[in-house]
């Protein structure tokens, strides 16, 4: 089988951006945040997203879990990489939202970094803990001759030698737009598809899934304020014709994952935020429209959000979320709803424990994601088994993460996606390579029935430090594993496409 060029597909944005803390519109999953400290004031969500490339005169969003007390938001400031501060005007749009507006366009291809801290609740409350996050302005001179300014956060399986890549493009004016293609394996482009949307600065596909010859995509739709509405797209994967543009109509949305069920509808999940924190969110999506579904599970009684889901052959849903009073008593919630979106059980995990992915086959439950110890002062890599009749975890394993660190030097040593291909599971993220999490590096692993390491792979894209694996799909049919590889922070993306044993054709899969 010829993987030669599409094993290394790499569209390069020519732009470097800062660690991601969170998840940006096209939140390619990444490590997660510290979770809200109760009794103080906490970010909650800032827009533009981390790692996002946004307009030249955009504002920014900061939204927070309290009021705030607007004597205090003086303290927040922009700055580029060398220091530079942004004239800004800070003002309240919301009683919970600080609105960052620049007195001055920034600069083109530029990284700026919004800190956040002193910032007090109208009844002072008080920040714990220092927050930033980063985006970057496009390098408008580049993208009229860049034949393919894009990034992708999905590379899917399509017959035995083509692949499905969903993500971006940038347009000639630097903004987002959805962009699906199919490659072939020597990397040649077969056929692609754009969606944009003139009420929008910007569209990417978050994820995206394939089944029955239809290819549904999860898009974030982004306002110049940087807040987010989401919709699901269906294409015919024969030509890219769009079958379906569905909005997903319900207020304070953040979705990170879809599926599709037997009958063809679209399953999305992540949160709704509210008042206290954050709730679960489903939605399943039809050509009628969508149904959604905002629940607050587990022993903590607050759920942070949904992380993943994924399908039984019943259409039955499970989800993986966590919730939390302090990072070393984080609790992951794994749940299951029928396909009318009515929950039929939960389970807690023990504390320390955050999952960021699930995968659901042959009645078999696995999740990913990192573990703490119980003083929350060191974190790894974690893989499990949830027996399928409790929900709880009956196997796992830890470790393959060369550095173990504090929480607060950041989240590194995590597996963001998860997936079964008989009874082989294969995991991605990212690991340390040197302390406090300065430089991280994509971790691929391919495990057996016990959870016992069978074959890994490393991909570090020298000199850029910050790299981690995103999204893994594999596919037996075919005999491929398909990984998207997030290269610095999105600053460029990478597709790995190896055999069932993470060897990959033109060599290392790095």
């Amino acid at each position: 089988m010829k993987f030669a060029r599409l094993l290394a597909l790499i569209f390069s944005l020519s732009l470097l951006t800062s660690c991601v803390a969170g998840i940006n519109p096209g939140e390619s999953p990444t490590p997660p945040v510290p979770p809200p400290t109760p009794g103080a004031i906490n970010v909650m969500n800032v827009g533009p997203s981390d790692g996002s490339i946004v307009a030249l005169d955009s504002q920014v969003t900061i939204d927070f879990d309290k009021p705030v007390n607007p004597s205090s938001i003086s303290s927040i400031t922009i700055s580029d990489a060398s220091g530079n501060g942004v004239a800004l005007a800070a003002s309240l749009s919301d009683a919970d939202t600080v609105l960052l507006t620049p007195q001055a366009n920034f600069a083109a291809n530029t990284m700026y970094t919004v800190s956040i801290s002193g910032v007090q609740g109208s009844n002072g409350e008080t920040m714990e803990n220092k927050y930033e996050s980063s985006f970057w302005t496009p390098d408008l001179g580049n993208f009229e001759s860049a034949a393919a300014t894009a990034g992708f956060n999905n590379v899917l399986p399509y017959g035995s030698d083509q692949a499905i890549v969903a993500g971006f493009k940038i347009s000639a004016d630097g903004r987002k737009i959805a962009r699906t293609a199919i490659y072939d394996d020597s990397g040649n482009l077969i056929r692609e598809a754009t969606k944009d949307d003139a009420a929008y600065v910007s569209l990417e596909v978050v994820k995206a899934v394939f089944r029955d010859n239809v290819l549904y995509e999860l898009i974030a739709a982004a306002f110049p304020l940087g807040v987010n509405e989401y919709y699901v797209i269906e294409y015919d994967a024969t030509d890219l014709s769009e079958k379906a543009y569905i909005k997903i109509d319900t207020s304070k949305l953040v979705m990170r994952d879809i599926r599709a069920d037997s009958s063809g509808n679209a399953i999305v999940c992540g949160f709704r935020s509210t008042d206290g924190g954050a709730e679960g969110a489903l939605a399943k999506c039809s050509a009628a429209g969508c149904e959604v579904h905002t629940s607050g599970l587990g022993e903590l009684g607050r759920n942070l959000g949904f992380r993943s889901c994924s399908l039984d052959s019943n259409d039955d849903i499970y989800v993986v979320g966590y919730n939390s009073l302090a990072v070393h008593e984080t609790k992951s919630t794994v749940a299951k709803y029928n396909d009318s979106l009515v929950v039929q059980s939960y389970a807690d995990t023990a504390d320390g424990i955050i999952l960021q992915g699930i995968d659901v086959k042959n009645n078999e439950i696995v999740v990913a994601g990192t573990s703490f110890n119980a003083a929350g002062t060191e974190q790894d890599l974690l893989i499990a088994k949830i027996d399928i009749s409790t929900l709880a975890i009956s196997q796992s394993a830890v470790g393959n993460a060369t550095y173990k660190h504090p929480p607060e030097a950041g989240y590194v040593n995590v597996f963001n996606s998860v997936a079964i291909s008989g009874s082989d599971i294969y995991a991605t993220g990212s690991r340390s390579t040197v302390a406090e999490a300065t430089s991280y590096e994509a971790y691929t692993v391919k495990y057996d029935s016990t959870l016992s390491s069978q074959a890994s792979y490393v991909s570090q894209a020298a000199p850029l430090t910050r790299n981690a694996g995103v999204s893994i799909v594999a596919d037996g049919a075919s005999g491929r594993v398909f990984n998207t590889v997030d290269l610095d922070s999105h600053a460029s993306y990478r597709a790995i496409i190896s055999d069932m044993d993470l060897n990959c054709a033109a060599g290392p899969c790095s």
